[in-house]
């Protein structure tokens, strides 16, 4: 009878150790429970953590956590902001208040995770992960919000096309006129695709960056035009709507477009790489 019951207990024991291991493992390979746990953290420790905390570590690419201390070093943080909320604060309803979107795949092993803090006057990140082996960091939060005099979220009764479609017929648009010097950022018909604002911010920038804004690269493929891979969209509470994007048949180039829909209809307001603080010299 004894070793009945002990063998019982030791049978529990096992099973119980191998259902926390599994969901362990589970919850590491799970991209919006990993976000979520790191914004639950973070939002509740903010103001008693650094970046040199080794919690940080659990979350974040050593890339990353070495890119903040060198802008803290400099008394700044990369965008201006909180670096991980892209805010000058946040109040204390945020930790009970993050919605997390459901993340896109990439094929190189890069995850996207929309993140919405708050309620009414919401606003989003956009959190980047690289998945190793069974492990996840993240690499890069990027904000959401547009350029110049436009609001930060638009108006779903003016959505007058799929944004899959309207993304796709940009670019297709966009690659079959950047040959040569006439250049589809100084074509008027760009207007019918991106917001002004976004329009003269990337004149700006024309120049002074080896990458085209558009497709984060210096030289897009020979392929692309006839290979371009739209995701299914994700409509955030602040009616942004994001639109992931992979190039050529490799799948090996990837951006994230930002929509806001307007008086015109929908236009592009801002455009995002994947490729993470790990990527940039």
């Amino acid at each position: 009878m004894k070793k009945k019951c002990l063998f019982k207990i030791v049978f529990i024991s096992l099973l119980i150790l191998v259902f926390n291991y599994a969901l362990v493992f589970a919850q590491s390979l799970n991209p919006e429970k990993f976000v979520e746990n790191f914004y639950q953290w973070y939002l509740e420790n903010e103001m008693n953590v650094k970046i040199d905390d080794k919690a940080f570590a659990q979350y974040l690419s050593p890339c990353l956590i070495e890119q903040i201390k060198k802008s803290q070093s400099k008394g700044a943080l990369p965008d201006g902001f909180n670096y991980f909320i892209k805010a000058s604060d946040y109040n204390d309803e945020h930790p009970r208040k993050i919605k997390v979107h459901k993340a896109t795949c990439f094929k190189d092993n890069v995850i996207l995770v929309p993140v919405t803090f708050g309620e009414g006057f919401a606003y989003s990140v956009l959190v980047f992960l690289r998945k190793d082996g069974n492990a996840l960091s993240i690499i890069k939060i990027a904000p959401t919000y547009s350029y110049g005099e436009y609001p930060v979220s638009g108006n779903p009764n003016k959505i007058n096309a799929s944004p899959e479609k309207f993304v796709e017929n940009f670019y297709r648009w966009y690659l079959s006129n950047e040959h040569g010097e006439n250049l589809p950022e100084r074509n008027k018909e760009i207007y019918n695709y991106v917001f002004e604002a976004t329009v003269e911010a990337v004149k700006a920038r024309l120049g002074f960056y080896y990458t085209s804004y558009f497709t984060a690269t210096a030289v897009n493929g020979a392929d692309w035009e006839n290979n371009i891979h739209v995701y299914q969209h994700i409509t955030l509470p602040d009616n942004l709507i994001i639109v992931p994007v992979s190039f050529g048949k490799d799948k090996d180039t990837n951006v994230v477009v930002i929509l806001s829909a307007e008086d015109k209809g929908l236009r592009i307001t801002r455009v995002e790489d994947t490729w993470g603080y790990s990527a940039i010299p």
